[in-house]
């Protein structure tokens, strides 16, 4: 095993040779629709992508040769330094981009690409320190390769970008059990309520739908008390999103009015269509706490089980349904109590709920452990990528 060596500093334009891109005309078909790769910042958008093979749009060769750009070779870094900043994918196949990055190629004898794209993505202060501009922020080319950055030993290097991506593809694995997790649960629900049964009631029937209180109300403090409540952004799809809670002033009078119990599920009546129909049972983790007025409470009878109605709500069926009641716009779409109440809900025995509800509570348990799993490595990662890169501690010394 090789002893760690003297780490020493360097400017970027000093371990490679950078590369501005560059756009061809949009009104010359002969341009587009060639053989190369280009690549714009908003591919990179979507979180880390380590390498890139595919592009959106491909340039014939007078394109690139229109465009002033280069085609960079593989294992070249591209950085976007242009109203994105320091979003960072190898090139795995030659390609060119737009003037939205600088590009490097490496010397490698002494600076491997996969280190400079982990230590690069974590330099978003001092590439913000760098940019300047009106309409939106770009690094120069000069700037960009005034940069300084630490150089370890090459073989340093190379360790910590096998620990970093052993980490990451640890994450990429926690996320696919997720998704194939997320899918079964799905398929499950979509099954059950798929199923012919005979026992279909309106939901008013078997609980009972109120509103939340109407905010911005003139309340006199005498008779009256500050509570938090819910608003449509507390409210996620099976979960309640807590973190940052207010408050309304209400009668004392209309406190159990506006009140929520554990066991309540609350839905949202709109927003964007995603938000039609949105919610979780309450699990009474505040006390007390009132929902507003853009939430329904739906507090179940002893013919229905809560989360069995939330299943449904939530399924696709249920989703089906507000749809196809909601009052729409372009953009939003909004349900009312009338509807609530009239929706249609399968209601076999509380024995066949209750067998639905705890088969799906065993997949969703298996999700919640795998997301704790993802938010453990999270955090693991920031503190491992931090310490690595800085030469706190050396790669050999991780177990």
């Amino acid at each position: 095993m090789r002893e760690p060596g003297p780490w020493r500093t360097a400017k970027l334009r000093e371990i490679a040779t950078i590369y501005s891109g560059g756009t061809p005309s949009r009104d010359t078909p002969a341009f587009w629709g060639g053989d190369i790769p280009w690549l714009t910042p908003g591919e990179l958008s979507g979180g880390e992508q380590a390498v890139t093979t595919q592009t959106q749009d491909r340039l014939t060769d007078a394109g690139l040769r229109s465009s002033g750009a280069v085609l960079m070779p593989p294992g070249s870094l591209l950085v976007t330094t242009r109203a994105t900043l320091g979003a960072c994918t190898i090139a795995g196949v030659p390609m060119a981009t737009n003037q939205g990055f600088k590009n490097l190629v490496f010397n490698t004898d002494v600076a491997d690409p996969h280190f400079y794209r982990y230590l690069i993505a974590r330099m978003g202060q001092e590439l913000a320190r760098r940019a300047s501009g009106t309409t939106f922020l770009e690094i120069s080319g000069r700037e960009f390769g005034d940069i300084t950055v630490d150089v370890p030993p090459i073989h340093e290097q190379r360790g910590i970008v096998d620990v970093l991506d052993s980490v990451n593809d640890s994450g990429r694995a926690i996320q696919a059990t997720i998704a194939k997790k997320q899918v079964m649960l799905s398929a499950f629900v979509q099954a059950k309520f798929s199923a012919p049964t005979e026992a279909w009631v309106a939901l008013g029937t078997v609980a009972d739908v109120s509103g939340g209180v109407t905010l911005g109300r003139a309340i006199p403090e005498g008779a009256s008390v500050e509570l938090p409540y819910l608003r449509v952004a507390n409210v996620q799809d099976g979960y309640f999103d807590c973190s940052e809670m207010k408050h309304v002033r209400i009668l004392q009078s209309e406190i159990s009015r506006y009140s929520l119990e554990p066991g309540d599920l609350v839905l949202t009546e709109g927003g964007d269509f995603d938000k039609l129909g949105r919610g979780s049972v309450w699990d009474g983790r505040i006390y007390p706490c009132l929902h507003q007025n853009h939430l329904f409470r739906i507090r179940c009878g002893e013919r229905i089980n809560p989360h069995y109605l939330a299943l449904y709500t939530s399924s696709t069926q249920g989703r089906a349904y507000f749809l196809s009641v909601a009052k729409q716009t372009t953009n939003l779409a909004t349900i009312n109590s009338s509807q609530v109440k009239a929706m249609p809900v399968p209601c076999p025995s509380l024995e066949e709920q209750n067998k639905v509800v705890a088969a799906a509570q065993v997949i969703k348990e298996q999700i919640y452990a795998a997301q704790t799993e993802q938010e453990k490595l999270h955090a693991l990662k920031q503190g491992i990528t931090d310490d690595l890169l800085t030469g706190r501690v050396c790669f050999h010394d991780l177990p």
